[in-house]
């Protein structure tokens, strides 16, 4: 039942996270607040952390 629910999570988080990078190429930065900029960002330096670990 967890796996599922970790399934699920990680789906959201990765349909979240291509909203955002769609969002930045198509309104660049200006169109984003802050908190969208940094969760992006945040989010490309754990995905690093995660793979080179």
């Amino acid at each position: 039942m967890s796996n599922n629910a970790n399934t699920k999570q990680d789906v959201a988080e990765d349909e979240r996270q291509q909203y955002l990078h769609s969002k930045f190429f198509i309104a660049s930065s200006e169109g984003m607040s802050n908190s969208e900029i940094m969760e992006l960002i945040l989010y490309r330096a754990q995905l690093n952390v995660r793979y080179t670990g």
